[in-house]
């Protein structure tokens, strides 16, 4: 070889000088050498939850911005067609109910 170098690689000595024997030799079953991960912090499960309502919160407000634009496109190609606007009671709770999610109040009938 090159310079001198040894052929074999190193390999570090076992703990306190004595051969490694495996787990079948001992009649020990095989453990990691490393410690288990230590559990989540207690405040890891709320802020997961708080994460998932954001998420949540953010596709309803989504979902109702589209439907309240929806609505508008029909009532503008209702009028555009010299159809009365529509104000059929599924419309109207619809946009109750989007008014008081959106606010966080609840309105008065």
């Amino acid at each position: 070889h090159a310079h001198g170098q040894m052929s074999h690689q190193y390999q570090p000595a076992p703990p306190n000088n004595r051969p490694m024997r495996r787990a079948s030799e001992t009649g020990m079953p095989w453990t990691p050498q490393c410690a288990p991960p230590p559990p989540p912090p207690q405040h890891f499960q709320q802020m997961q939850q708080a994460y998932l309502q954001q998420i949540t919160m953010a596709k309803l407000q989504a979902a109702m911005e589209r439907t309240s634009s929806t609505e508008k496109l029909l009532q503008d190609w209702d009028r555009a067609n010299g159809l009365p606007a529509s104000h059929c009671q599924t419309m109207v709770n619809t946009s109750r109910s989007r008014k008081q999610l959106t606010e966080g109040v609840v309105l008065k009938k």
